[in-house]
């Protein structure tokens, strides 16, 4: 098995240290390729989507716990008043987020695996895997290709073939959704190809109508009937968005036991993508027949989504009241190219999720080079540059400096004058 990318990345740190950074720029592009070339050839050799998915989970574990020693942490620091301990969380808390980013990063290779090898079962051309959708934190700021931006899709869900749990079951369409482009998808808001079912709508209730209704919406009692309909709507979604959560999860379930982990991956990618009501009621179904792990899938999936609607899926769980997972959704956010993570920030403000902006900040911050934030906070100065030097200050104190330093030198409005 090929070590994963963040620990070349990690030599091709320690080489930058000893021969220069220009040096280990120069070897970055060819220890890049050759381990492409050993990940594809060992997959070709032994393709085993399944042991992939098993490793997967246990990445997503080890992230969910890097995280929520990071939120223990934090919280320990927000009330430490001895300067010595301080500085002590300090320093084990870069260590925890390094920790965090590299499970992100290895995570974010499984999943270029698993999806290369569901291409090539699917019969099509199988695309080099990624190597790091994260560049690591512990050699941020190197020149390394950005992920590729994952198209959104036109349908959100279809439907699992009813002999699905059995083994021996016909070879169902290749899966769809934000994280497998190819055919069915036509880009976001793109009509479906031909044959493509039609995506489940979450159903409304028509508006009321007939003798009983005329008037509505003029006067006390036209206001009570009017806002009555618009409860038996809402009432109507929820049930839907219930429905619809608990089939998806029994379906993950059910191609899980058979075997087919790659299906059950395309399904909650596909779930992602469709309408954000529902997530939080999937994320509660999941957790309860298939454990954390499917839920940190699913969170990953949704961070794929374009930034208007990675907002509306954190709007979503915010609204259930569960801040967790929009505060999750918004850390592994912080993995993707910075001109999406831009565009993301963007999305977030004129939503009013400034939490979310924290959170994706920070993490930005602690798995990205100061090169990027530069790049990041160019995008907007106005607003981006207090909130990454808050973000940076955060973090340990040499952060905060070169940052300050990196900024000042590109000439950005707002830009401190000193450390």
């Amino acid at each position: 098995m090929p070590a994963p990318w963040d620990v070349v990345e990690s030599l091709l740190h320690d080489l930058a240290e000893h021969a220069g950074r220009r040096t280990a720029d120069a070897a970055l592009p060819r220890a890049r390729d050759l381990h492409r070339a050993a990940v594809a050839a060992h997959d070709a050799r032994s393709p085993d989507p399944a042991a992939l998915t098993a490793v997967l989970r246990a990445r997503l574990a080890e992230h969910r716990t890097a995280e929520e020693d990071v939120e223990r942490l934090r919280d320990r620091l927000a009330v430490e008043r001895n300067p010595w301990t301080a500085e002590q969380l300090e320093y084990e808390l870069a260590w925890v987020r390094d920790d965090a980013a590299r499970a992100a990063a290895r995570c974010a290779e499984l999943r270029g695996r698993i999806e290369a090898l569901a291409r090539q079962a699917a019969g099509r051309e199988p695309a080099p895997p990624p190597p790091a959708a994260l560049r690591g934190a512990r050699f941020a700021g190197a020149a390394s290709a950005p992920p590729p931006v994952l198209p959104a899709v036109g349908g959100a869900y279809e439907g699992v073939p009813p002999d699905a749990a059995e083994a021996g079951a016909a070879e169902p369409p290749p899966p769809r959704g934000a994280r497998f482009p190819g055919p069915g998808t036509e880009g976001a808001g793109g009509p479906p190809a031909a044959g493509t079912p039609e995506p489940a709508a979450v159903p409304s209730v028509p508006p009321p109508s007939g003798a009983r209704f005329a008037g509505a919406g003029s006067g006390g009692g036209g206001r009570r009937r009017k806002d009555a309909a618009e409860a038996d709507r809402a009432a109507a979604r929820r049930a839907a968005a219930r429905r619809l959560a608990g089939e998806t999860a029994a379906a993950v379930a059910a191609l899980r036991d058979a075997g087919r982990t790659g299906e059950a991956y395309g399904r909650l990618s596909a779930a992602a993508a469709g309408p954000p009501e529902v997530l939080p009621d999937l994320a509660a179904e999941l957790e309860r027949t298939a454990g954390t792990a499917e839920v940190a899938t699913l969170l990953w999936e949704a961070a794929a989504l374009p930034p208007e609607g990675l907002t509306g899926a954190a709007d979503a769980f915010a609204a259930a009241g569960r801040a967790r997972e929009a505060l999750q959704l918004v850390r592994y956010a912080a993995a993707r190219p910075v001109p999406e993570l831009a565009a993301i920030l963007s999305a977030l403000h004129r939503a009013g999720r400034d939490r979310e902006s924290e959170e994706l900040l920070d993490a930005f911050a602690a798995s990205r080079g100061t090169d990027e934030a530069v790049e990041l906070a160019g995008a907007d100065p106005g607003r981006l540059v207090p909130q990454l030097l808050r973000a940076a200050r955060r973090g340990p104190a040499q952060r905060h400096r070169r940052l300050a330093l990196a900024m000042r030198s590109a000439g950005l409005p707002g830009a401190p004058e000193s450390a």
